[in-house]
């Protein structure tokens, strides 16, 4: 008459087929009685449990698995059980860099005493009451390798991860971690390297910053030599060339008949070159001036400026017949006198080198464009022609674009370096005037305005002049 149960019993059973199978019931056996009381059969109850079993068995086997790797694993592993972090399983890498001592059922800070005070006991509190993970990285740890040893300082990389029962309830901590003093002392010796050689360039970088200083001191001096220069040229030097010029005006005039032809022939010459030394002084003073001018910038209708050049340059326009084609130009912002002169210069160069006998065609054009879209039209030119040099515009900021085309006598590709530089003429003082400097000036002022100027030609087939400035 006693109640009997079952709990996940096997059961074997053999079926039509012949097949054997293996099921697992919880059951209970209880006796049915009459109304006398006596037992007249058996009632069962049964549930099968065989899904349920074999899942556990699955996931016991699993965990067993991971237990097993976990405590071969290269790293330290072990779990600490309930609040008070009781050890429980241990792999041999733990007690090998935690000292030989027995640790299995003792708490971490009793099996572990000088690990007291260094925090550890207070980050797996934190894990167990919170279940949050924690990883630590190069942590510095107070270890001794074994009782009554003195601890020395080491460095771990380790993790807190909490561990749950079936009722999702935290009761062990999981802890998995690996030595890396190895590691962390050549870090720190790099770090102490890199510290080194940081502390020499600061101190290169103060030796080379004094050096600047001292190099913009003898700048300011050179420049305000230059200041001196430019009033010597514009006062002093000229004023004896003024009456060079005179007297010989004079003589040729009061004393003419009594010259004779080499005199009036030397006379000539004089003449000649003294204007050719004044136009020399002025040209250099024009370029001193572009170079300490001041940069004060307004917004300017370039339309504007090439009509008061023209205005300048009309006479020699009317007298070679030329065409100046003008197409719709920007407004951008410049220096309205520096920049007049750059299209005094352009303008009046593609007047001065036009083939003889042939109407100059000057056209002038802009337009605003980012300078990505100007670093590609470029890009694709020939190396003979005018190619902007890499990274020279910004791809996202605005650039105007200015171009002076003409149909003169050109120049060859080679030199399109060498014609803005100072005194550089492609052609004799006999052939065309002028002092080699115009183009300088020029680039001086577009680089005063944080542009750049590109020049392509061919011989007697023109030339362009292509100038690049910030649109704002």
């Amino acid at each position: 008459g006693v109640t009997h149960y079952g709990h996940e019993e096997p059961a074997y059973f053999t079926r039509e087929n012949g097949e054997k199978q293996s099921l697992y019931f919880n059951f209970v056996y209880q006796p049915y009685r009459e109304d006398d009381g006596t037992i007249s059969g058996v009632m069962v109850l049964a549930t099968d449990v065989t899904v349920q079993v074999i899942a556990r068995k699955k996931m016991q086997a699993q965990a067993d698995m991971v237990i097993d790797l976990l405590m071969t694993a290269p790293g330290f592993v072990c779990t600490m059980n309930g609040p008070d972090h009781v050890y429980d399983l241990i792999n041999e890498r733990y007690q090998q860099l935690f000292g030989k001592r027995r640790l299995k059922g003792k708490s971490m800070l009793v099996a572990l005493p000088e690990l007291a005070g260094q925090g550890f006991d207070k980050l797996l509190d934190k894990v167990y009451n919170t279940g949050e993970t924690y990883v630590g990285i190069d942590i510095p740890i107070n270890l001794a390798r074994d009782e009554n040893i003195a601890p020395e300082l080491r460095y771990f990389n380790f993790s807190y991860q909490p561990i749950y029962d079936e009722n999702k309830t935290i009761y062990s901590i999981l802890v998995f971690g690996y030595e890396v003093t190895d590691q962390v002392i050549a870090k720190n010796k790099i770090l102490e390297i890199q510290q080194k050689h940081a502390k020499d360039m600061e101190e290169k970088v103060l030796h080379r910053t004094r050096e600047l200083n001292e190099a913009n001191e003898e700048l300011i001096k050179k420049n305000k030599e230059l200041e001196s220069f430019a009033y010597l040229s514009s006062h002093d030097l000229q004023e004896p060339l003024r009456k060079i010029q005179a007297y010989s005006a004079h003589i040729l005039q009061k004393e003419f008949p009594v010259l004779s032809d080499k005199g009036k022939e030397y006379f000539n010459r004089m003449q000649n070159a003294a204007g050719r030394m004044q136009a020399l002084l002025e040209d250099l003073l024009a370029y001193s001036h572009t170079n300490v001018a001041e940069r004060k910038f307004e917004k300017t209708d370039l339309a504007k400026i090439i009509e008061e050049v023209k205005n300048d340059l009309r006479e020699t326009i009317q007298e070679k017949n030329a065409i100046i084609e003008v197409n719709k130009l920007c407004k951008v912002s410049v220096n309205p006198s520096q920049f007049r002169q750059v299209m005094h210069n352009l303008i009046g160069n593609a007047l001065k080198f036009s083939i003889p006998g042939v109407s100059p065609q000057i056209t002038i054009k802009s337009k605003i464009a980012q300078g990505s879209q100007f670093q590609n039209e470029t890009s694709s030119l020939s190396t003979q022609q005018a190619a902007l040099p890499t990274g020279s515009l910004s791809p996202k900021n605005d650039y105007c674009h200015i171009s002076v085309s003409d149909n003169g006598i050109g120049f060859d590709p080679r030199y399109k370096e060498q014609i803005f530089e100072v005194f550089q003429r492609l052609h004799g003082k006999e052939e065309y005037a002028g002092t080699g400097i115009g183009l300088a000036i020029v680039k001086k002022i577009v680089e005063n305005h944080n542009g750049f100027i590109t020049a392509r030609g061919e011989l007697n087939k023109g030339s362009r002049f292509d100038i690049y400035i910030p649109a704002q």
